[in-house]
């Protein structure tokens, strides 16, 4: 069923036993776990709803093709326009969210575009989010 269904379904899993906070991590190896301190601080401390790490705010950053780029640029315009926020890595797949975020996103989560549209709806429904340096 897709990434938004998987992703919904860990939301759900995570309501019925009565979860705090949740760590969306991709599975491809990119991001380091060593790192997770400082996604769930911002979550712990109250200061934010959804937590992105992104690759993009360390010097030099994280290298990738020119394509992944580009888009990853068009997605970060795209944002900016809609929120009024620029996000650095809008498609980071490695994010901290609290309980009230994980609820919206157990109602509905996005399939096609899932981090960037996931941005746009915490938005919308008056959650904050924030970047950290992974």
């Amino acid at each position: 069923m897709g990434i938004g269904a998987t992703m919904q379904t860990g939301f759900l899993y995570a309501l019925q036993n009565h979860y705090d906070a949740v760590v969306q991590i991709d599975g491809d190896g990119q991001h380091n776990p060593a790192s997770l301190p400082s996604l769930v601080q911002p979550i712990l401390e109250g200061r934010s709803n959804l937590v992105i790490g992104s690759r993009y705010l360390a010097e030099g950053g994280f290298k990738s093709t020119f394509l992944r780029q580009l888009g990853i640029r068009f997605f970060t315009v795209l944002i900016w326009a809609l929120v009024n926020r620029v996000v650095t890595d809008p498609t980071s797949g490695f994010r901290a969210m609290d309980r009230k975020a994980f609820e919206l996103f157990s109602k509905e989560y996005p399939s096609d575009y899932p981090e960037v549209e996931a941005l746009i709806s915490a938005y919308k429904n008056g959650l904050a989010f924030q970047e950290v340096q992974r």
